[in-house]
């Protein structure tokens, strides 16, 4: 979440993309995307394809 906090600060995003594995499961992509939502950047999830 760290990750994606730092960038919307700084402002070099214009869509989050966070992979739901990736980042720890449903709860934390839906804090990334109340986060990127207070920064008013749009969030599109995705995750892994299966092996």
């Amino acid at each position: 979440m760290r990750r994606f906090r730092d960038a919307l600060a700084r402002e070099i995003r214009d869509v989050v993309q966070p992979n739901v594995v990736g980042v720890g499961g449903i709860t934390p992509l839906l804090r990334i995307a109340e986060l990127a939502d207070t920064y008013d950047v749009p969030v599109a999830a995705h995750r892994r394809p299966a092996p």
